[in-house]
C-alpha cells in the first residue's frame, strides 16, 4: 500500500493494511467453486475482490500513464457531449475503502486537480466507501444516476433523517470515517459538507441514542471537539472552500452536482466505477451520451487490463534477471 497511508491512526492503518494483505489470503477458484453452492453472494464478492487485488488496483503507483492518456484524449469528446461537465473520476473498490486511480476537473485545473488534491489529503486517493455514490454502482453492477429528478444517494437520506443515526452507522461500518472527518475539519470543509448534506428541507430527528454503545461518543457530527478544526459559520460557506475540496464526495456535495456512474467490469465483475459529475442546469444526459460513457468505461477496463499484463510481464523479466545475477 502506498506510504501516504502510514500517517493515519493506528486502527485506520490496520484496516488499510488488512485491505492490502487480503490478497495473500485469497481463496482459490476451486475452493470458491465448492463454496458457491452454500454462500453464493459471499463467493461472488470474493471473486470480485480477488480480481481487484490480482490487478493490483490498490498498489499500482500513480499516476497510471496509459489511463491518464486515455482520459486526456477523451476530454474534448466529453466536453462536446457534456457541456455542463464538472469533473470525472475513475475509482477501484476493495473491502475497506475505494481508491481513486484518476480524477480531473473540466476547468483550468484539469488533471492537476488530482495531484494537488493528493498533496492536501490522503483522502483524495483512499476514501470512505460509505460516502461515495459509486458504492451503489458497485452493488448493482449497473449504470446509476443521481440528479434533481431522482432521489439522492441513500446515505444522504439517512443523514437527513437523523444525523445521530448517520454518525453511528458510519462509525460502525466505515473504518476510514473518523479519520476522514477529522481531516475534513482541518481543511475547513466538514461543517460546509453537513450544511449541504442537510438539504433545503429536512425532517431530521436528532434523538437517536448512541450512549448505550461505549465505542461511540454520544455526539452528533457537528460537534466541535476535533483538534485543529477550522471553524465555519453555521449560515455560510467560505468562498475559498473550493480550493480545499479533494474528492468526489466533496465536489458532489458542496457544488451540488449531478452524478452518473458506470461500472468498470472485467467479465461480469465490477472492479470500480467511472463517474461524471455535472452542473444542475436542467440538462440531463441523453441515452446516447450515457452510452458514450459506458463505452469509455469499457476502454478504461481494457486499459487497466493491459497495464496489468504489462506489469506482470515486467515483473517476470525482473525475476528472471535476479535469478541469473
Amino acid at each position: 500500500m502506498q506510504s501516504i497511508l502510514r500517517s493515519s491512526s493506528a486502527s485506520e492503518s490496520e484496516s488499510m493494511d488488512a485491505t492490502s494483505r487480503s490478497s495473500s489470503s485469497m481463496l482459490d477458484d476451486a475452493t470458491l467453486d465448492h463454496l458457491k453452492q452454500y454462500y453464493p453472494t459471499a463467493v461472488e464478492e470474493q471473486r470480485r475482490l480477488n480480481l481487484v487485488h490480482a490487478w493490483n488496483l490498490f498498489d499500482i503507483e500513480l499516476p497510471i500513464a496509459s489511463l491518464n492518456k486515455l482520459m486526456l484524449d477523451k476530454t474534448k469528446l466529453l466536453k462536446k457531449h457534456f457541456p455542463n461537465a464538472a469533473s470525472i473520476f475513475v475509482t477501484a473498490f476493495a473491502e475497506e475503502s475505494y481508491r481513486t486511480l484518476y480524477a480531473a476537473t473540466f476547468d483550468q485545473r484539469g488533471q492537476d486537480f488530482f495531484q494537488k488534491s493528493r498533496r492536501k489529503s490522503k483522502y483524495a486517493e483512499f476514501g470512505c466507501k460509505n460516502l461515495s455514490a459509486c458504492q451503489y454502482v458497485v452493488s448493482k453492477g449497473a449504470t446509476l444516476q443521481f440528479n434533481e429528478s431522482t432521489d439522492p444517494p441513500k446515505f444522504l437520506e439517512l443523514f437527513r433523517e437523523s444525523r445521530g443515526r448517520f454518525e453511528w452507522a458510519m462509525r460502525k461500518t466505515d473504518p476510514l470515517y473518523k479519520g476522514y472527518r477529522k481531516d475534513a475539519r482541518k481543511r475547513g470543509v466538514w461543517k460546509a459538507l453537513q450544511m449541504k448534506m442537510k438539504g433545503p428541507e429536512s425532517n431530521e430527528s436528532s434523538n437517536f441514542d448512541m450512549s448505550n454503545d461505549p465505542s461511540i461518543e454520544a455526539t452528533l457530527p457537528d460537534d466541535n471537539n476535533d483538534d485543529n478544526a477550522t471553524a465555519v459559520p453555521q449560515d455560510e460557506i467560505p468562498k475559498d472552500i473550493h480550493d480545499n475540496l479533494v474528492n468526489m464526495f466533496e465536489l458532489f456535495t458542496i457544488q451540488e452536482l449531478n452524478y452518473v456512474g458506470i461500472p468498470i467490469k472485467y467479465r461480469h465483475y465490477t472492479l470500480g466505477v467511472l463517474c461524471l459529475l455535472y452542473t444542475r442546469d436542467g440538462r440531463l444526459p441523453s441515452s446516447r451520451n450515457v452510452q458514450m460513457l459506458e463505452d469509455l468505461a469499457l476502454e478504461v477496463a481494457d486499459c487497466l487490463s493491459k497495464f496489468k499484463e504489462k506489469e506482470s510481464w515486467m515483473g517476470y523479466i525482473g525475476r528472471m534477471f535476479s535469478r541469473s545475477a
